[in-house]
């Protein structure tokens, strides 16, 4: 279950966090765009509130 959660999380991170600026280039601090920045924001609030019902979900299970 766990590494399920994880393993999400490296699969975001290869797909998307690191594709940000041209490969080879050598540019050490590329610039995100406008809409890198809006999607990784929609990312980031999705995965929040996925955190939050996975932890109510493991709490409730704990607490029956």
């Amino acid at each position: 279950m766990v590494r399920g959660w994880i393993d999400e999380s490296v699969t975001l991170a290869k797909y998307f966090v690191y594709t940000i600026g041209p490969e080879g280039t050598g540019s050490s601090k590329p610039t995100p765009s406008p809409a890198y920045r809006d999607t990784s924001k929609e990312i980031a609030r999705h995965r929040v509130a996925l955190g939050g019902y996975r932890l109510a979900a493991l709490l409730n299970d704990k607490l029956k």
